[in-house]
Order: structure tokens, then sequence, then C-alpha cells
């Protein structure tokens, strides 16, 4: 019995003892295959295990302090090398450089380097090359070190994801076509970092991130931009590595993408600058607590915040503290001289500002390390100069430069038809944003000297520019395509119609009024536009949509890869494939919302009815415009500017928003009537058979009752059953773009329309009128209304409905925040309860083919740069519903009340909402009396399409 008890003893010792020794083995085993060095495989080398779990876990000091440790010790030479190799690696990452510079040369005292050993130098050199402004050496040195490190370790370990980042960075600071090839590196290494479910892996990319970040916010992705560099600075506060120059410059990073949101969204200015000046109080004092030169890339950026922002104190202040930084450090690139130049631009200094930007481009010139963003950034600036002291032929010399700088075309002398031809802006589209600098200076020239080659060379300019946002913004998502309509397309798209309407006046030919219409339908609805043919989609026809957009998302990031021919080729075959197979099953989305094709002329008189007269406004800070189209003529018409049309809106629809109307009609009709000579005055005489006005509103126009309007020299009276409104000249139906009126436009009321309506129990005292509207319906109707009262009226009920009718009626509560799309909403019980949300309508998919909203503010909102007005109505729009009847302020509920019972009995007649809306409202002009006649009563229904 003793025997077999010693031995199972034994036994459970050793198996004790196993699993111990592996335990512990496993805890020694610090590092996945993805991140140990080969020098450690197969088993870890304890020489170097506390020194290695330090570095990995980005505990630097202590990682220093370990491997400074070892040193001492008598090393193999192997091991020496991966000692000192970890040590530059170290000094690099926490950016310093020059004692980086040491461990490297002792390195090259070891000679010869093993495989890993020369690797991982190779690497290290190359970084502190990037660092030390030595382009061409660290390229050299990180692509030998990419290849050694992928044969090596292959293509998802730690080494080739930190390499192809340091690539990446690199080019974003000094390459040609920077974009996208610090994209490519920068992507690549990404998908190793994300690729890999090891958390230290992960943590490592925080400098990837931070490169991610810089290149979004420069593609116009303020959303992606703040995304990445939040996790940066996750990741780096995660690992303690909040005193380091990288966090500073993540924080900078993310004052410049907080200050873009400022700019962007007007009504939270205060709050996004007051995180601005947080974010740069603090990286500034990170920063300070660092030897990196880093710290003047964020005294760089500062500035030129605080320049924009014209806060002279604060530039002054960080220019001091610039300049007190450059005693005890070289000055890279002569930034001072720009930022100076930049500073006394901005102040009206223009003497000062050219002799510090030409002491800059001199230095720039004259520099062996080239850098295309300081290129790019001193050659504009120049430009601005000589475009504001009107020496134009210098300014072009310096805009030329300013596209050349950011290719990988060299030479100072090439021509304007060679950097508009294909061959150019194939291989160099992201340069499409120093265009219309150009296409200014021509125009400016051509303004002073009259000669008609300089317009023409801008509208060239202006074609090329038009042609290649089409394709860089055909796949960009909503939030880089609002940032690029507020950051530049305003601006751009109105002077590129001015451009246009010069040569219409001149030449009187079709083609620029073409043009013209184009670059103002460009610019209008395309958010809504996509997104209403989004709801339209079924769900396999989806399926194809994301595969085309991700097959055409690698083909650009391949794009300037040569290496990658055999897979564009099959990725190209692909989408050529998908295309067809989304052509046959959904011909009607392939064609609009994968091609966008703008309306031609042609197409537009085609549409439109002989009755009807498309009016499509353009509003700009110099002068509006007017194109005005019927059946068999146009016209491009010019008028006052944007600020002058939009104080007189608020004028008139303070008169109509206002709780009393004791205003005299006199002070009304002076505003009504300048506003029609503006908007509707100077219609020439071959459009007077057309009385059916599309207006295809812009900006604030979005706010405006047309027929509330007054024509002048009609009569007399003041009193508001009497004047003389656009109402009695034209009926009047509006829509954001006419590719959104065109898609709309085909779909009719069928004779006999099922009709859903709903509203409160009339016993909850809310809306009493609305009652006598659904009383109309079931007159009307009979058993093709479906009424939805009380606890039945319902937001399921609602879209329970969006099948089966062809008409809902709404009698409910709303209301709108022009700040914020996601508060506008409409009440399904009284008292403001069971609320539908604006954003809710985004999944909702309507067979309806007219929604009558009789609720308030249901047309207000927010109004976005190039979008229109973010209201219900609109959201209604994109979920498929072509026809929406909707209001624009708090309007009274027994006129609208009665404005409906007459539109319902005159659609029944005539089948056309506009129409009836149209004769309903006059109806009620005449049995108002003088009171209720006010405009506030019967103009805030308007038709939508």
């Amino acid at each position: 019995m003793k025997k077999p008890l010693i031995i199972l003893l034994f036994t459970i010792v050793a198996i004790g003892s196993s699993l111990y020794y592996f335990n512990q083995k496993k805890q020694t085993t610090l590092f996945d295959a993805h991140i140990i060095d080969t020098v450690h495989t197969p088993h870890i080398n304890p020489l170097f295990e506390k020194a290695d779990a330090a570095k990995y876990d980005q505990d630097y000091p202590k990682a220093k302090q370990l491997f400074q440790a070892l040193l001492s010790k008598k090393l193999s030479a192997a091991d020496s090398q991966y000692v000192l190799n970890q040590l530059a690696f170290i000094n690099l990452t926490t950016d310093e450089d020059s004692i980086a510079h040491i461990w490297l040369k002792k390195i090259e005292k070891t000679y010869p380097l093993s495989i890993s050993a020369q690797a991982d130098y190779f690497y290290n050199i190359g970084t502190w090359a990037s660092h030390t402004f030595k382009p061409k050496m660290a390229n050299d040195y990180l692509q030998k070190a990419l290849v050694l490190y992928k044969k090596t370790y292959g293509d998802k370990h730690l080494k080739t994801a930190l390499c192809l980042t340091q690539l990446g960075l690199m080019h974003y600071q000094f390459g040609k076509n920077f974009m996208d090839s610090t994209k490519l590196y920068l992507s690549l290494a990404d998908t190793i970092f994300q690729s890999n479910v090891s958390t230290q892996m992960a943590s490592f990319s925080a400098e990837c991130v931070y490169g991610l970040s810089k290149i979004e916010r420069l593609g116009w992705d303020n959303e992606k931009a703040l995304l990445h560099i939040n996790t940066a600075l996750n990741l780096l506060e995660a690992k303690h590595r909040d005193k380091e120059i990288l966090y500073a410059l993540c924080l900078n990073l993310k004052a410049l993408v907080v200050r873009k949101e400022g700019s962007m969204h007007p009504e939270k200015k205060t709050f996004y600058f007051q995180q601005m000046d947080s974010l740069i109080k603090k990286a500034v004092e990170v920063g300070k607590g660092t030897s990196s030169y880093k710290l003047q890339d964020i005294y760089v950026d500062i500035i030129r915040m605080k320049s924009g922002l014209k806060d002279s104190t604060q530039c002054q202040y960080y220019l001091e503290q610039l300049r007190q930084l450059l005693t005890v450090q070289p000055e890279y690139y002569s930034k001072i001289k720009s930022l100076k130049g930049y500073y006394y631009l901005r102040q009206r200094d223009t003497l000062t500002s050219m002799q510090f930007y030409r002491q800059f481009w001199d230095s720039h010139s004259n520099d062996t390390c080239k850098n295309a963003l300081f290129a790019a950034d001193a050659s504009h600036s120049l430009f601005l100069y000589y475009n504001t002291i009107l020496n134009y032929d210098s300014a072009l010399y310096f805009i030329k430069q300013n596209i050349i700088a950011a290719t990988g075309d060299q030479g100072y002398n090439v021509s304007w038809s060679y950097l508009l031809s294909p061959s150019f802006y194939e291989k160099n589209k992201r340069v499409v944003v120093s265009f219309p600098f150009a296409a200014n200076v021509f125009y400016n020239k051509y303004e002073k000297q009259k000669d008609k080659n300089d317009l023409k060379q801008a509208y060239q300019i202006v074609k090329t520019t038009d042609s290649l946002l089409f394709d860089a913004l055909l796949s960009a998502n909503d939030e880089t395509l609002l940032s690029y309509q507020k950051e530049y397309g305003s601006k751009d798209n109105a002077f590129a119609i001015r451009i246009a309407h010069s040569l219409y006046k001149e030449t009187k030919k079709l083609e620029y009024l073409e043009f013209g219409f184009k670059l103002s339908e460009r610019f209008k609805s395309q958010v809504l536009f996509r997104n209403l043919y989004d709801s339209r989609a079924t769900n396999n026809t989806k399926s194809i949509i994301d595969s085309i957009q991700m097959i055409k998302s690698d083909l650009a990031f391949l794009k300037n890869n040569d290496n990658k021919n055999s897979i564009k080729l099959a990725l190209s075959n692909r989408l050529e494939q998908l295309y067809k197979v989304l052509e046959k099953r959904n011909p009607e989305y392939y064609k609009s919302k994968i091609l966008q094709p703008t309306p031609s002329l042609k197409d537009i008189q085609t549409i439109l009815k002989p009755s009807q007269l498309l009016v499509n406004y353009s509003l700009t800070n110099e002068k509006s415009y007017r194109i005005l189209i019927s059946k068999t003529n146009c016209d491009f018409q010019i008028f006052d500017d944007f600020n002058t049309i939009n104080n007189q809106i608020s004028q008139l629809r303070s008169f109509l928003t206002a709780k009393d109307n004791t205003h005299s009609g006199k002070s009304y009709k002076d505003v009504a009537m300048q506003l029609y000579k503006n908007l509707l005055g100077n219609i020439p005489p071959q459009y007077e058979g057309q009385k059916e006005l599309l207006i295809i509103t812009d900006k604030n126009l979005a706010l405006l009752p047309f027929e509330a309007l007054v024509e002048p020299n009609r009569n007399s009276d003041t009193t508001f059953d009497k004047m003389a409104y656009a109402l009695y000249r034209y009926s009047f139906t509006y829509t954001s773009s006419f590719k959104i009126y065109e898609n709309n436009a085909p779909i009719k009321l069928p004779l006999k329309p099922k009709v859903a309506a709903f509203t409160y129990d009339a016993a909850s005292d809310e809306l009493p009128y609305s009652s006598k509207e659904i009383q109309v319906l079931k007159n009307i109707y009979g058993t093709q209304l479906g009424s939805y009262i009380g606890s039945e009226c319902s937001k399921e009920n609602f879209f329970n409905c969006q099948k089966d009718f062809d008409i809902i009626h709404l009698a409910l509560h709303a209301s709108s925040n022009p700040n914020r799309r996601e508060d506008n909403k409409i009440y399904f019980s009284p008292k403001h309860k069971e609320p539908l949300y604006d954003l809710d309508l985004g999944k909702m998919q309507s067979k309806v083919k007219l929604l009558v909203l009789s609720a308030c503010q249901t047309a207000e909102g927010k109004i976005e740069a190039g979008e229109g007005t973010y209201s219900l109505s609109r959201s209604f729009l994109q979920s498929g519903i072509p026809n929406v009847i909707a209001s624009l302020w708090k309007i009274d509920n027994a006129s609208t009340s009665d404005i409906l019972t007459v539109f319902y009995k005159q659609l029944a007649q005539n089948n056309a909402p506009a129409i009836a809306l149209h004769q309903a409202k006059i109806n009620y002009i005449k049995t108002a009396d003088r009171q209720t006649a006010h405009p506030s009563y019967w103009a805030g229904l308007l038709i939508f399409n």
C-alpha cells in the first residue's frame, strides 16, 4: 500500500511542478509571435525579460534604465547590438534624437551586424534621418528596413507596422503626392495594428493613428479626423505617455480639428474656440517639457490659428515664444519668416508682409531638402500677397508653384495647358483646391485689362476644377461633403458662377448659362439626393453598393502603387461586373446615384411643362444670380448680394412670425416690394405665359414664402386684404435642387387615392380645428380614408401606413431647432409626448405620394451650406415622399384648417397639389377680414418637391 501511495504523491508533485514551471514559463513568455524579436526565439532570453517587458509596455523611462544597466554586463556581439538598437529606438520614439544618434554611432562600431540587428539599425537610422530633415536618407534606410522586417518577421509583425508608420509620416513631411503616399503607408500599418488581437500591438499604433488624423483633416473629413485623434490620445494616456511630444502634437492637432468644427458650426463657435484654447495651452505645456524641435510645429499652428482669428495679442505672444525657442534650437525651413508674413498680411501691413514672405521663399528655394507642405504654404502666401497688390504675373507664378509643390512634377515653367490636361490632373487630383485661386487671378486680370483671353482661361480652370470635384466627391461621405462645402465649396462655387455669368454676358452663349446652372446645382442638396436614393434602394441593391464603395476605396488606395497592377486590374474588372449587376437590378438607382448626372439644359426643358418657369437662385457674398429656364427660353441674370437679400428676408420674417400683427401694412409692403424687385422683378416679357414658378432656393431663401411678396406699382393699397401679392401672378412650388424635382415630379397621385389622417382626440383641447380637417377628408374620400385619432394616433400606425396609403395628413404639434437637426420632432400624443424625431425618418422607406403636415415649423431647421434646410419636410422627402406640404413658422390652427379644407376640395378636382394649394390661399384671402388676411395666416404653408 505504501508503494502506490508514494507513486501517487510523486505524480502529484511532478504534475504540480510541471504546472508551476509551465505557468512560470507562460509568465516569462511575455510577447506574442507578432511582437517578439528574433533574438528571443524560440525561448525568451532571460537577460532581457524585464527591459523588453518595460519597452513593450511603453514604460520608456524604466526600459531605458534597464537596457543601459545591461551594457555593464558582458554581452555577446549580437546581444550588445540588440541593446544599443533598443536604446536608439526608445530615444527616437520619445524624440531625443541627439541621444539616439550617439547609440547609432556605437552600433556602427560593432560591425558586422546580424540580419535582425541590421534591420533595427536601418529602421533607427531612417527614423533619425526623417526627424533631422534628411528625406532621401530617411527613405532609403526605411525602405531597406521594411524589406528586412518583412523577410525576417513577415507582413503582420509590429516592426513592419512601425516601419510603415515612419514611411507614412516621412512622406507627409517630405513626399511628392504626399496625400496619396502617406495614406498608403499609414493605412497598411493601421491594417496590421487592427488585424492583430494583441493589446500590446494595438497600443503601439498611436503615431500611426495621429498621421491618419492629419490626412483626414486635409481631406475635409473632420469627423474621422476627430475620431482618430481621440483614439491616439486615449492610447497615449493609457500608457502614461502624456508627457511626450507626440501627446502634445496630438493635442495641437485636435485644437486644429476643433477650430474647424467651430467654423462649421457658428452657433457653437464660442464653445469650440474655448475648447481649442484649452487644448493649445495643454499642448504647449507638454511640449515645453520636452526637448523636441517639434514644439516649433505646435507654435506654427497656434500662430496660424490665432492669426486667422485676428487675435493680435495672442499672435505676438506665441511669436515671441517661438523666437525664444529658436535661440536654443535650429530653425527649420525659416518658418518664423513665413509666420511673420502671414501675421502682417492679416494686419494689412502688406509691405512688411512681403519682405518676410520673400525671405521665406528665397531661403526655402535654396534648401536642398524641399518639403512639399512648406513649399505649398510659401507659394500660396506669396500668391495671396501679389494678388492683393494687383501684381498678377507674380501671383500666377506663385500659384503655379503651389500646384506643382504637391505633385511629382518638376520645373517652374510648365504651361497652364499642361496643368489643366487630363494627363496631369488624373495623377494629381488633390491639387484641385488650388485651381480656383488661379482662376481668381485670371479673372482679376480680365477685370483690370479687359482681355477676354484671361476670362476664358479662368473659365477653363473652373471647368477643370468642376470635373475634378465631381470625381473626388462622388463617393465622399456626408461629413466630408458638408465640410468641403463650408470650407471651400460655397466660396469657390460662387466665384465660378461669377466667371460663367461674365462670359454669358459677353457672348450670350448658352454653354456658359448651362455651366452656371450646373455649378449651382452641384452644391444643392447632394446629401439629400444621395440619401433619397439610398432609401429607395432594395436590400439586395444595398449590398452591391457597399461592395462598389469598398472596391472604389481600395482602387484609390492603390492608385500610385505600380507594384499592385495585377490587383488593380482584378479590382477594376470586379467593379465593372458589379456596375452591370446594379444596372440590371435597379436601373433607376444606377443612373441617378452612381453616375449622378447633372441635368443638361435640354433635359430640363424636356421635363418642364409649357406653363412652368424654373427660377434657380445662387446667393453669394458679392452678387447673387438667377437663372430662368422655360420650355423655350432661358436667361442668366445678376442682382443684389446675399447680405442685402438676407437682411430683407429677416425683416419680412419678423413681420410674418410676430406674436401680434400690429405693425403697419406700409412697413410690411415696403420690405415685401424690395424682395419682389430683387427676386421676381425684371423677368423678361417672353416669360409672361409661364405662371407656375418652380423655385430652386439657396441658403435663407428656403425660409421665404415668395407668394407673400408684393408686386410694385400694381396698386397703392397698404391693407393686407388688398395688396398685390405675388400669389395673384404666380403659383409656387419649391425644391432644393432640380435633380430632386426631376426624380419626384413624375410620381403622380392616383385618381382615387387612399388617405390616412392623424390627429389628437377632440377631448384633449389640442388643435381644436383639426377635427374640421378630418371631417372634410371623410366627406371627400369616404371609405378611402383611414382615421387615426386619439389612441390610434401613434408612431407605430404612422410607420405602418407608409406602404398602403397615397396621402397622409398629420394634424399634430411639431417643433424645430435652427441649430440642431436632432431636435426637430413631431408629436403623436398631446402635450408634446411620443415624439417622432427627425433622424428616425432616415430609416423610413415610404410609398406615400403626398404628405400634408398641418403642424408648426415643419419646413424650418438648420441651414447648411449647399444643402438647404435640415427640416422635417426635408427628412420626409428623403424617405421617398415626392410631395410635402409643410410650414415655415408657428402657423395658426384656424386659418390653416380653412386653407386645407379648400385645398382638399381643389385636389379632388385637379389632382395637382401645387395648383390646389395656390387656389386655396387665394380663396382664403378673399374670405378673410383685414386682420386675418395678413400673410402670417396663409403664407406659411408651402409645397416642396
